[in-house]
């Protein structure tokens, strides 16, 4: 079957008809210029009317509504001109904002108004009636909806399913887009769904080298998480080294290294965990495969970019993905079980 082909449209919202809070699916209507007006449904969360925007995707044919056109991306651009401005903030686009200070806004800052309520909300208490506290909780919903705007256009820019904007920005919140900027593998997560060759894809378009180390650690955390959810237990380093080599194209020695950085993160944890007669060489694989679980699963848990904690050489984000990190840590466990004096010893690090 062809596939439909991708129309480019522009034109400026004039009302929105619905829109989920939830998954950011909208149903608006657009004015594309010379009385023309058109419905576009897909993801758009927090666009308003006065928007001007530019949508690329497909006509479709509802049973109910009629012609339709399904957005694939949007490159959104703020009102210019005193009238956009005014109707985009008085739609109630921002949470605490109507049409009268809308209006006592654009009057007071004319074409500077957006700027203001981003960049300086404090100056909003030149208006009589606006406190201080009531300027910087509109100047933070703002900055919030243009922290999903510029997410969007990030994900249209590189060809990242729109869907995943609301999971990115419940799981990450305004820092999404700096998080997924800083490491594009994020989203190679059970809930976002998308696959490690698209969001390695990603990560060398935004000019990653193909030897770095981010990259090289993405790597061996995939094959390892990929043969855990396949029920594998155990990968000897001798086919975890050659798999990542060949699903990121990358040669062998690099991945030892990197391997081996990570696995020092762990060494000193696992070796006070072993049996007093027990040394690390007499586990051989054993003993380096239980340390990247462990190291891994302290890379896994820093996914949301919080506390940091430092482990030897390597500094990690300490975060909430405490499910993957939590079966990394079994893996580590089992792996090594046979050797350790006692089981249940977690990742720990010292406040960096």
């Amino acid at each position: 079957m062809q596939e439909a082909e991708l129309t480019y449209i522009e034109g400026t919202v004039d009302a929105v008809i619905y829109q989920n809070q939830e998954n950011g699916y909208t149903v608006l209507r657009l004015d594309a210029g010379e009385g023309r007006g058109l419905t576009v449904v897909g993801c758009l969360p927090g666009v308003a009317p006065g928007e001007s925007i530019s949508v690329q995707g497909t006509w479709m044919h509802h049973a109910s509504y009629g012609e339709q056109f399904k957005a694939e991306a949007v490159e959104r651009r703020m009102p210019a001109g005193t009238k956009a401005i005014f109707d985009y903030l008085a739609s109630g686009a921002v949470r605490g904002i109507g049409a009268a200070t809308a209006r006592r806004m654009v009057e007071e800052f004319g074409e500077e108004a957006l700027t203001v309520l981003e960049e300086h909300p404090e100056r909003l208490t030149q208006i009589k009636g606006i406190t201080r506290k009531r300027a910087l909780a509109m100047g933070e919903h703002f900055r919030q909806q243009m922290g999903m705007r510029r997410l969007l256009e990030f994900l249209g820019e590189h060809e990242v399913p729109l869907q995943l904007a609301m999971p990115l920005y419940r799981k990450y919140g305004d820092r999404a887009l700096e998080i997924i900027r800083g490491n594009p593998y994020l989203l190679v997560d059970r809930e976002l769904g998308v696959d490690f060759s698209n969001a390695d894809a990603l990560a060398l378009s935004m000019g990653m080298e193909g030897d770095d180390p981010q990259r090289l650690e993405a790597g061996l955390l995939f094959e390892l998480t990929h043969n855990l959810d396949n029920g594998h237990t155990f990968l000897p380093r001798r086919k975890l080294l050659p798999a990542t080599a060949q699903l990121i194209g990358v040669e062998e020695p690099a991945l030892e290294e990197a391997l081996e950085a990570l696995c020092r993160a762990a060494q000193a944890e696992l070796a006070g965990r072993l049996r007093p007669e027990v040394r690390s060489e007499d586990c051989e694989d054993a003993f380096i495969l239980a340390c990247a679980w462990l190291a891994l699963a302290g890379l896994a848990a820093g996914e949301t970019g919080g506390g940091r904690f430092t482990a030897g050489e390597v500094t990690i984000q300490e975060g909430d993905g405490a499910a993957r990190a939590a079966a990394l840590r079994l893996q580590a466990e089992t792996v090594l079980g046979p050797w350790l004096a006692d089981r249940g010893f977690a990742f720990q690090g010292v406040p960096g």
